[in-house]
């Protein structure tokens, strides 16, 4: 993560990174927004202290401000971060198609990304939006994404099963449910899905080969 340099030197900007960040992974937000609001007092093109102040408003709920906050930031550098907590701020508040820009930002950044349940979220959450415009195939293609990534992740192969339910292959649908329960037999939703599916299939005399 870059943190603006103007009014610093190398050893202030490191202490003042490793302040912030300390505050935010111990979920201390309201020290980190104070800290932040300190360090943008002295240096106001300070985009680390913006970003914080954009993760830590959105901890809290205050999605406008960490909105405002993250997008002053982007002012000054390109973050796969920033550009994905745009995404989640924007589609807390049901602006899907601005989050939707800011998780493509974000993928536009993701080369020098190392962290795999990072990038796995980034794809969850575009298949997810995706899932929402009823673009089933979208979505499928970036739940696709996050199986590539982590092979038992059950939410995503329950939903590519919903997508394949939604566009009438049914036993396909059937076939992912049962994965995902394979997986993760303590969620209820599951055994829900198939019970449900079983039933239409039955109904309209449909044969589901296992």
């Amino acid at each position: 993560v870059m943190i603006g340099s103007r009014g610093y030197n190398a050893y202030n900007e490191k202490r003042t990174g490793l302040y912030l960040l300390n505050n935010l992974l111990g979920g201390h937000y309201r020290g980190a927004l104070i800290y932040a609001n300190k360090v943008l007092n002295i240096d106001k093109e300070n985009s680390f202290a913006m970003f914080t102040k954009g993760y830590s408003y959105y901890e809290k709920g205050k999605f406008d401000e960490a909105i405002k906050s993250l997008e002053e930031g982007i002012k000054y550098v390109d973050d796969f971060f920033a550009y994905n907590q745009l995404g989640k701020c924007y589609s807390a508040i049901k602006k899907k198609d601005i989050a939707l820009g800011y998780y493509y930002k974000a993928l536009e950044e993701i080369e020098d990304i190392e962290d795999d349940e990072v990038i796995s979220e980034l794809y969850f959450n575009i298949g997810d939006i995706y899932f929402s415009k009823r673009k089933y195939d979208d979505s499928r293609k970036y739940l696709r994404k996050v199986i590539e990534i982590e092979e038992e992740n059950d939410a995503a192969i329950n939903n590519i099963g919903v997508c394949l339910e939604r566009i009438g292959d049914l036993n396909g649908a059937l076939e992912h449910y049962k994965k995902a329960r394979e997986i993760n037999g303590i969620n209820r939703l599951y055994s829900k899905n198939i019970e449900k599916l079983e039933e239409k299939i039955s109904k309209n005399n449909l044969v589901y080969k296992d």
